[in-house]
């Protein structure tokens, strides 16, 4: 579309030049251009829409461009379709096998289903064709931590930070693997310092509230919740850990109310039920605890925090009896 800029340009300035010595032709003239180019620019509104519908277009005139594929493969990615995802960015590699972004984009899917050492082949494909390629580094860091490979995790993460210092879901992937190795200090520290980055990183939030809450401070998690549920409304599981913030403060009422809006996000939501349970308990609600503690364990039957308060609610209604 950029190329017709030039042309654009060249019959603006004509019509300048025109309206000065005879505008009323230059009005006539303008009149019948807006009339031939509107149907042309309603028809590219909605080519533009959105980037689905954009590389969608490009790949239908062209579906020989490995970056029309590849960037159709993004934003279908990023609606959450990542099986088309995967098939275009597979069609783009056929079309260009050294294409860096699209060997990571590949890893990164191949990664989600838990297909690390496939992953971590297009990484290192990658990282051969695009050695500065930051997005691979950080991945093939993510993908060694979840090996329990921390050392090397980390000298990928700090590679890919040389390359791109603002890479806040680098160090928000290096706190999670501290935080796997129980380095809870450290960890917040990259939680901290992607947020500084993205201050709107929600699940930096929430990452940060479940480390403080490991470290026996509901208070300041309860905070990160608050954060992470104020830039992602729909978050379930922060509405859940932070009744668990709440019911630790001795504020039961205020975490029911929070696992309650859990599972309206949520219905199936077991650890919503348990944790509602174990806080009607705590009140001496004993008969109301056993319903969401059987609804716990109807959904997931080996949930042994629901399996335990469900013996220690049966024990108090035998008690009472």
């Amino acid at each position: 579309y950029l190329a017709g800029l030039g042309w654009a340009l060249l019959t603006g300035a004509a019509l300048l030049s025109v309206s000065r010595r005879l505008p009323f032709l230059s009005t006539g003239l303008a009149f019948f251009l807006l009339l031939g180019l509107g149907p042309l620019t309603w028809n590219q509104v909605h080519v533009w829409h959105d980037s689905e519908k954009l590389w969608s277009h490009a790949v239908a005139i062209d579906p020989g461009a490995p970056v029309g594929q590849y960037s159709r493969g993004w934003a279908l990615a990023q609606q959450g379709k990542l099986t088309e995802a995967m098939a275009h960015y597979q069609t783009a590699l056929r079309l260009n096998p050294d294409y860096a972004e699209a060997h990571n984009a590949v890893g990164a899917l191949l990664a989600d289903q838990g297909k690390l050492a496939e992953a971590s082949e297009h990484y290192q494909t990658a990282l051969r064709l695009k050695p500065d390629h930051a997005e691979a580094h950080g991945n093939v860091g993510s993908a060694l931590a979840r090996q329990g490979k921390l050392a090397e995790a980390v000298e990928h993460y700090q590679t890919a930070l040389r390359f791109k210092p603002d890479y806040a879901d680098v160090h928000y992937n290096w706190g999670n693997a501290l935080t796997r190795e129980g380095k809870l200090a450290e960890a917040i520290e990259h939680y901290r310092q992607a947020l500084q980055i993205k201050p709107d990183h929600a699940v930096a939030h929430y990452n940060w509230g479940n480390a403080l809450i490991r470290q026996d401070k509901p208070a300041e998690a309860s905070e990160h919740y608050r954060q992470a549920l104020l830039f992602k409304p729909g978050y379930a599981i922060a509405h859940i850990n932070w009744g668990v913030a709440l019911a630790q403060q001795g504020q039961v009422a205020e975490a029911i109310d929070h696992y309650r809006q859990a599972l309206q996000l949520e219905p199936d939501s077991a650890d919503a039920h348990a944790n509602w349970g174990l806080a009607l308990i705590q009140q001496g609600k004993l008969a109301e605890a056993f319903e969401h503690l059987q609804q716990a364990l109807r959904i997931n039957p080996d949930h042994a925090a629901a399996q335990s308060n469900l013996l220690n609610a049966l024990r108090g209604l035998d008690r009472r009896r």
